[in-house]
């Protein structure tokens, strides 16, 4: 296995493999000699603008989202590992370069327990993360959200203050408004829906990509009129 990122500047595709590293799951940046990716057996890189070097993470389970705060030179990284259900959260002051990880049992009566797929802040203090289950919090600090997701694996969360969604298992959209939250039964179907593992969303308009049951790309598309 070898981390492949690309980037396009308007032109032509710009590629790095690098056959030291593990696969890659996310990346996050603030300019282009910021950027954050993460991935399998713990794997973080940072791309400077010239070049790409490791992260130590402090974990082997596998990364799954990142999301940083350019304000506060905070960066987050969530992950878990499928077969035990355990998570674990990365937690990096980027400057003053040091890293706390927090792993995160399968259940207990922590802060945050559980596998953990997708993190995304809102603001400075508000920052969600989610997997099997939901939790609202920042740094090492967090409360569980109970959501009615059915029991429902949540994929990613994107989204601004009064306008964010969660994505998941079964076709599972949620959207929160600022004040409540609300499933979009027109898409859930369980057992049968489809697995939804990513989304973008401005203003007026969403984009959520995932996969089939027979493996197949889909690709949903929303506008608000």
């Amino acid at each position: 296995l070898y981390a492949l990122v690309s980037h396009w500047n308007g032109s032509q595709w710009q590629t790095w493999k690098m056959q030291d590293y593990n696969f890659l799951t996310s990346i996050w940046g603030t300019s282009s000699n910021n950027i954050y990716a993460c991935g399998g057996k713990g794997i973080i890189l940072h791309y400077d603008g010239i070049s790409w070097s490791k992260i130590e993470s402090g974990t082997n389970i596998r990364l799954a989202d990142v999301w940083g705060n350019s304000k506060t030179n905070e960066m987050y990284f969530v992950g878990g590992n499928l077969s035990n259900g355990e998570g674990v959260l990365v937690y990096f002051d980027e400057k003053m370069k040091r890293i706390t990880t927090q792993t995160s049992p399968q259940y207990n009566d922590t802060s945050i327990y559980g596998r953990l797929l997708g993190i995304h802040g809102v603001n400075d203090t508000t920052i969600y993360i989610v997997g099997p289950h939901a939790f609202v919090g920042q740094q090492l600090t967090w409360k569980e959200l109970l959501l009615e997701n059915d029991n429902t694996i949540m994929e990613k969360v994107r989204g601004v203050k009064n306008n964010l969604f969660v994505t998941g298992s079964f076709s599972l959209v949620m959207h929160y408004n600022g004040k409540t939250w609300r499933r979009y039964e027109q898409f859930y179907r369980k057992p049968d829906g489809d697995l939804l593992v990513n989304i973008w969303e401005s203003k007026k308009r969403g984009f959520i990509v995932g996969r089939t049951g027979s493996a197949q790309g889909v690709i949903y598309r929303g506008a608000q009129n």
